[in-house]
């Protein structure tokens, strides 16, 4: 039995040209084989309209061609399949040989089909943009959250387009008059029924939950329109103005300080703007609305950013922040890989939680036709039949388009395309296989088992120091090193067994040398199986003499407890004769420690939102000579080995970069998003 999934989705080459490949993978792969975009395998590409046609010739019969042509593509796929008796390899199996030349009778089955909306909608041969092809609910409903909306079955609706035909045997028209209040066309789609495979694929269950268009390129940018449009409402346009650039310099600052995220938010937010593109002096001056992007990295990145950035942006409407709450749990539980009914329930619950809230802030004009938002209801229905989002996932269809389409135009004269390409994967996949082949053929030698590696431990970066300074000329480079001497004694003072900072400085043990090597960071090869230190990245920067805009946030283990701070300073010392690696940080405390600290009540600003706020930890005072001054910042020296991760301590937008006493917020959904 070889039970497959297919995909198929279109995709731009160039501005003027596309292409529609159709893609098949094994479901006997291990789950996370089949998660990679190397194993799908490209069958071919459904045939285009020549633009010529497109353009002599209405918009409604283009869309009945293109549904014509496309019913002729999965015939040509599907053909033998869709015969009856001894002739079918779906029902007396098809003679095939393994790899390693050996014959099998196979029987294939197909289990599932990955498709955006409109695909989906051509599949299924229900009405596009007029109706779900899961349920029968109908646009201008999709709105509001029914829990127990009646599911197409491919019987009932072969049933419904069997008594048009009977009734309206002579007259399309009237058969398509029949079929449209149960959002259906009034032809049959191959797909509709393989004979002898009743229990096999069903169109409109097998459709897997298109997680990348229908989230992150579906309802989340909508979301976050509708949000800023709002707030675009609500003010004057120079002050939105002022207001964009605020949130693009804030998640300039903030991504670039946080390394694990793959976009980076070099040019802001408003970069993803079609406003961008009509004028790139003024992206905030038009009615905001995200343009075309290629990548859900981007969308899932906004996430990691978006809940801290609302903390600041609306104070004063805590329902937007339950809004978004809501959605990135069913977001979290979407993603998960395994599922029980509880949590299928849990899904179901959160989703109408932000169905509802969303159709209350936004109004429900911007959902009632939106098949996008009402899917999301199904998401728990796809799970119970096909399993986790993640091994169904039209993200890694996506993907293959690299290798079954990009690459292959780039070996065209751009010219009829299609076969062209095809000829091209063909031999590429050949070779790929004969060197498999040969591979296995030709006797491997035998390798000697190594020894299992000895373990990395915490190094800084950089084998050779970027500087070689005296301590004395390093505390005079930057405002932030004025406290290194004192933060370097209280360190060896306790390293050599003191149980308190009560001592004299002038009694603390020094270095053996005042020559410090500086680096530029920290490498990490500790813990890397845990995700926090893979989201924020092995490299963690921290050299305020190299540049000050680059110092990473850290999580540090110290004396059982867990400590957060900015890392300024990098560098090797020697003391007792051995070579020591330490870092140089600036503390945070909780704002609640901050208020003992200075015997005042919180302030509005950080009791806000659903995130622990902190602000950088000053000095308690003492009695001894050297020591710094009540309230003065507090550094601290440890050993390298105590960097847990990066820390996503993020600024508060009210503030700005060089405020004195700036607010940051503990953003955990960088880790959870």
């Amino acid at each position: 039995m070889l039970a497959v999934t297919t995909a198929y989705d279109k995709t731009d080459l160039s501005k003027e040209q596309g292409a529609f490949p159709i893609y098949l993978v094994s479901n006997a792969l291990p789950l996370d084989e089949k998660r990679k975009r190397s194993s799908w395998v490209l069958l071919g590409y459904f045939s285009s309209l020549p633009a010529k046609l497109v353009a002599s010739i209405s918009s409604g019969r283009v869309t009945a061609y293109r549904r014509a042509l496309r019913l002729k593509g999965l015939e040509a796929i599907f053909d033998s399949y869709l015969r009856r008796g001894t002739e079918n390899p779906g029902l007396m199996g098809a003679s095939m040989l393994d790899a390693h030349g050996v014959e099998h009778t196979v029987y294939l089955r197909l289990m599932a089909g990955i498709w955006d909306y409109p695909e989906a909608a051509a599949s299924t041969m229900t009405l596009q943009n007029s109706t779900c092809y899961v349920c029968r609910r109908m646009a201008g409903e999709f709105q509001w959250y029914h829990p127990h909306d009646r599911l197409r079955t491919v019987a009932s609706e072969m049933q419904k387009v069997r008594e048009a035909w009977a009734a309206h045997p002579q007259s399309a028209s009237a058969r398509a008059a029949f079929c449209r209040p149960y959002g259906l066309q009034p032809e049959q789609n191959p797909y509709h029924f393989f004979p002898g495979m009743d229990g096999g694929f069903g169109v409109y269950s097998g459709a897997a939950f298109a997680r990348l268009h229908n989230v992150y390129e579906g309802t989340l940018p909508r979301f976050i329109e509708g949000t800023l449009r709002l707030i675009q409402k609500q003010v004057t346009a120079a002050e939105f103005n002022r207001a964009g650039k605020s949130i693009d310099s804030w998640l300039i600052s903030t991504g670039a300080g946080f390394k694990s995220i793959g976009t980076g938010f070099s040019k802001g937010l408003s970069h993803y703007f079609y406003g961008n593109i009509l004028d790139s002096n003024n992206p905030w001056g038009t009615t905001v609305s995200f343009g075309k992007i290629t990548s859900q990295d981007v969308y899932k990145d906004i996430c990691r950013f978006w809940r801290v950035l609302l903390v600041d942006l609306l104070p004063n409407a805590p329902e937007f922040m339950a809004l978004f709450s809501d959605y990135f749990d069913w977001i979290r539980l979407l993603n998960n890989r395994h599922h029980t009914e509880a949590t299928l329930a849990r899904l179901d619950r959160f989703c109408e939680f932000w169905m509802d809230a969303a159709v209350r802030l936004f109004g429900k004009e911007l959902f009632w036709r939106r098949i996008k938002f009402h899917l999301a209801k199904h998401a728990s229905h796809f799970i119970r039949l096909l399993g986790a989002i993640d091994f169904a996932d039209d993200a890694t269809s996506e993907a293959a388009h690299i290798e079954g389409a990009k690459e292959p135009w780039t070996h065209t004269n751009h010219r009829n395309v299609d076969p062209q390409m095809a000829k091209y994967v063909e031999r590429r996949d050949t070779m790929r296989l004969l060197r498999l082949a040969r591979q296995h053929q030709s006797p491997q030698p035998q390798v000697p088992p190594f020894a299992a590696a000895a373990p990395r431990y915490n190094e800084l970066m950089g084998q050779r120091p970027v500087q070689v300074r005296e301590l004395g000329s390093v505390t005079r480079a930057h405002p932030l090193l004025a406290r290194l001497t004192y933060a370097v004694r209280l360190y060896l003072h306790l390293a050599a067994g003191a149980i308190s900072t009560d001592a004299h400085v002038r009694d603390m043990p020094t270095l053996d040398s005042d020559a410090l090597y500086l680096r530029p960071g920290v490498h990490l090869y500790e813990r890397l199986d845990d995700p926090k230190t893979l989201l924020g990245g092995r490299y963690l920067h921290g050299n305020v003499v190299l540049k000050e805009s680059d110092l990473s946030f850290i999580a540090v283990r110290q004396g059982g407890a867990l400590w957060y701070g900015q890392l300024v300073l990098c560098f090797t010392a020697l003391y007792l004769g051995e070579t020591v690696e330490l870092l140089y940080v600036r503390w945070f405390d909780t704002v609640r420690a901050s208020a003992r600290a200075f015997n005042r009540a919180l302030t509005e600003k950080e009791l806000r939102g659903p995130f622990e706020a902190y602000r950088f930890s000053v000095f308690p005072g003492s009695y001894f000579h050297g020591h710094p001054p009540t309230g003065a910042p507090h550094f601290g020296l440890v050993d390298v080995s105590s960097v847990l991760y990066a820390a996503p301590m993020v600024r508060s937008l009210e503030d700005a970069h060089d405020a004195a006493d700036p607010l940051y917020r503990l953003n955990t959904d960088a880790w959870e998003m």
